[in-house]
């Protein structure tokens, strides 16, 4: 996670799934005075982060709709998602795209990408996320993002399952 964190010079986070909110496990903090700040063993809804819906991409349809059920959506932005049938077709695409991204759904400022990271059996067990502020934020940027957080996630894999991961993430 320092690694990443020093190649992007954002923040790193890890986390698991806990029902339907992710709790972060350990943090690596931007250098920069503008940043993501967090801590371990802080709890936010699954639904409105990167991370959280990295998380939720692992879970089976069945599992996810089965969590939802009855599920009230707590709207921290304009622009969290607030309904199941939006957080499904989310879902979805994470799967489909092998990543997840919050588009200041939890908070006015920052956007994140996450990744699920899958044990010996294949399991999502975490996730790992790189935070940016706004300002900060492109599609150069999200794609530097996405390569190092692909290859951070694809080296803990290995470690996870003592073989290498070389095929994608949700195959």
């Amino acid at each position: 996670m320092d690694q990443l964190m020093h190649e992007t010079k954002e923040t790193v986070q890890l986390a698991r799934l806990d029902w339907l909110d992710n709790v972060y496990l350990a943090n690596s903090e931007s250098p920069h005075p503008m940043k993501l700040v967090s801590a371990v063993g802080a709890r936010l809804p699954a639904h409105a982060t990167g991370i959280g819906k990295a998380l939720l991409a692992g879970l089976d349809d069945h599992e996810l709709e089965q969590r939802l059920s009855g599920y009230e959506f707590q709207k921290f932005t304009e622009h969290t998602l607030s309904d199941c049938e939006s957080l499904i077709t989310e879902i979805q695409e994470v799967r489909r795209r092998g990543f997840a991204e919050d588009k200041e759904e939890y908070v006015i400022g920052c956007r994140c990408i996450g990744m699920p990271v899958r044990d010996r059996e294949d399991r999502v067990v975490v996730a790992m996320s790189v935070t940016v502020p706004t300002p900060r934020f492109n599609s150069e940027v999200r794609q530097n993002i996405c390569t190092r957080l692909r290859a951070a996630v694809s080296e803990l894999q290995q470690a996870l399952s003592g073989k290498p991961r070389v095929a994608g993430l949700f195959d």
